[in-house]
């Protein structure tokens, strides 16, 4: 395996996607423990929300950085062009599912996210023992892209998991931070159709 700079972000973006999992598994905890700060009457932020914050800014920063370096040094592998788009899932659909458990973002939209990865993921699987790589077009790093922002907006926007105050509401107003996951939604599911179009005739 090359580990060249733009392969070594990519393992670097997985090994931060573990830490920020388990830095919010401990979110809930640090609330009741007083490991937190209050912007307001009765709302407290998390530290651990702030930090896997700033880890999830580095994180999304290095999706760029790799790309941008594996094309201006001319890097580009097949390692990169399998597991950086893997790398991507796993950060971004580990996140969503907190996000879903802390009701910041309604369970389906996770759901439909995840099966569309599972289903290009295996036709990515099917291509390689053909010796084809499938690389993420336009369509799906767009799709990344608005998701990644989404997430910040989300993070930002809420402070509190699972509470009555904080917890989604699709009447409440903070229905519209969900604007950049539902246009990375349409995405998502454009750039599914489209990989599987455009591959048909290598599944038979």
């Amino acid at each position: 395996m090359n580990l060249n700079t733009p392969n070594k972000l990519i393992i670097f973006r997985f090994i931060l996607t573990l830490i920020i999992i388990i830095i919010l598994s401990f979110v809930p905890l640090s609330l009741t423990n007083n490991f937190s700060f209050s912007i307001g009457s009765d709302i407290y932020v998390s530290w651990l929300n702030v930090i896997a914050l700033i880890l999830f800014i580095i994180a999304s920063f290095t999706d760029y950085l790799d790309g941008y370096l594996a094309r201006k040094n001319n890097q580009i592998t097949n390692f990169g062009k399998f597991f950086d788009p893997l790398a991507d899932k796993v950060l971004i659909n580990s996140v969503l599912v907190f996000f879903a458990a802390f009701e910041y973002i309604p369970i389906w939209i996770v759901v439909i996210f995840i099966i569309r990865d599972i289903m290009v993921d295996g036709l990515r699987m099917n291509l390689s023992t053909k010796g084809k790589v499938l690389s993420a077009d336009k369509f799906g790093k767009l799709k990344t892209f608005f998701q990644m922002i989404g997430i910040i907006v989300l993070f930002i926007i809420h402070s509190q998991p699972t509470s009555n105050y904080w917890g989604y509401n699709y009447d409440s107003y903070y229905a519209f931070s969900l604007i950049p996951i539902l246009i990375a939604l349409y995405f998502s599911i454009y750039s599914g159709i489209k990989y599987y179009y455009n591959n048909i005739q290598e599944l038979f």
